[in-house]
């Protein structure tokens, strides 16, 4: 809810001249896309860390018009609240710093007032848990390890991540209509400093959400880019390129508005036409994907809880014996474990990023949890990881990974899955 009412509000004052239920329309097309609704439907933080970002934009304009301290006190907390549910949610402070001090009409020593005082409450719960961190780790962010990834990958991947918001197979066109949403606003900005009209430096009612969103926009990406080349994470996906979706929407549709002639009719004309297109073409992977709900609902372990979960015999067996919480436990559907049994300490064995270094160094005893129905790790089949076949095989499918031997304990094996212990 707190996202589709953030968008609906970001739309409206952003385009207060369009019919507000184009306003309805495009937001209920951006709540039940794939990057926004994927992240409910996995229960990932970024179902929470969204809203936050949405509505702290609504709060910046509302800031911006009353200059108010509960404008900036509101638009404070989401930013402190969005930077303890993702590290990465400290962009959001660098954008209201960066335009509080190019406020106009302000002097500079209130401009250093207003900045000193939205960055001292936005940081303020962000420093306390990183001093948390060091003196539990010894590290501000906790325990990382480096990054396997080069930038060319990073961006390839990012690339073919936002495409995918698009017309799924036209990469080339929905390349196009992110730059122009991302490039065109920026030309404009520049345009009008060298011109002499300065807006991009002056309050604007129409322009003040689009600058912080460029500006938000292109901070997000950088930083996200620069800490996959530094610290190991997952691929780029819909998860991480989510909180920028809606902004990017926002941003294309400003683009289109801006687009004007000598001829107001020839404008409505070409301005009704390419948001409708861009309305398309975030409608098919939309409806696509609303589509897919209901198989993955039903028959996958990822969509919780399902039948299928409810009558898996292995986690009915691990309900009645639970496996030890002092070990770690390496699985191919952590989901299943944490929201089924509640059991943490999980490492995802499909991550070949993090999973094949655990293999080749594990010195201690841990547990493997495997289930038939979740995509198995590596690749290898059935046969390969002792389910409905020789459990022991597991043992061999280790050492070809790891290249090292492991004796193997089995403590349950069935159709649904296998769970061993496993000893370096």
């Amino acid at each position: 809810m707190l996202t589709g009412t953030g968008s609906f509000v970001l739309f409206r004052l952003n385009f207060p001249d369009v019919n507000r239920w184009m306003h309805l329309v495009f937001t209920m097309v951006i709540l039940f896309s794939a990057p926004v609704l994927g992240c409910f439907e996995y229960i990932l933080s970024e179902a929470v860390f969204i809203p936050v970002v949405i509505w702290s934009f609504v709060f910046l304009w509302r800031f911006d018009q009353t200059r108010s301290f509960r404008s900036l006190l509101a638009f404070s907390l989401c930013i402190s609240t969005s930077a303890l549910i993702r590290y990465i949610g400290i962009i959001g402070l660098l954008t209201g710093v960066f335009f509080i001090l190019l406020l106009q009409n302000v002097t500079v020593i209130r401009r250093g007032v207003l900045a000193g005082a939205f960055g001292l409450i936005s940081a303020f719960p962000e420093v306390l848990w990183l001093i948390r961190n060091l003196f539990v780790t010894g590290n501000i962010t906790g325990l990382r390890t480096a990054s396997e990834f080069s930038l060319q990958a990073i961006l390839d991947q990012t690339l073919n991540t936002i495409t995918s918001w698009f017309f799924p197979n036209f990469e080339v066109l929905a390349a196009v209509i992110i730059s122009t949403g991302l490039a065109l606003p920026a030309a404009i900005f520049v345009y009008r400093m060298f011109s002499g009209e300065r807006t991009f430096f002056q309050s604007s009612n129409e322009d003040t959400v689009i600058k912080a969103l460029l500006f938000y926009c292109a901070a997000y990406l950088v930083f996200f880019w620069f800490s996959l080349t530094v610290v190991a994470n997952s691929t780029v996906s819909d998860r991480f390129l989510a909180p920028v979706y809606v902004p990017v929407i926002i941003l294309i549709l400003f683009s289109i508005r801006t687009l004007k002639s000598s001829r107001a009719r020839r404008d409505m004309v070409l301005q009704t036409s390419l948001s409708g297109l861009l309305l398309l073409s975030l409608a098919v992977p939309t409806i696509n994907h609303l589509v897919s709900l209901q198989t993955t609902t039903y028959n996958s372990y990822v969509f919780l809880p399902t039948a299928k979960i409810k009558n898996d015999r292995l986690i009915n067996f691990l309900k009645q014996h639970p496996p030890s919480s002092d070990k770690p436990i390496v699985t191919n559907c952590p989901d299943c474990l944490n929201y089924s049994l509640h059991l943490l300490n999980l490492l995802y064995i499909n991550d070949e990023m993090y999973s094949g270094p655990f293999l080749r160094s594990a010195e201690k005893p841990f547990s493997l949890i495997l289930f038939s129905h979740a995509e198995l790790p590596f690749g290898m089949s059935e046969t390969d990881w002792g389910i409905n076949s020789n459990p022991n095989q597991i043992a061999e499918t280790l050492k070809r990974i790891s290249g090292k031997r492991y004796s193997i304990d089995v403590i349950e094996s069935n159709p649904d899955g296998i769970w061993t212990e496993i000893y370096p």
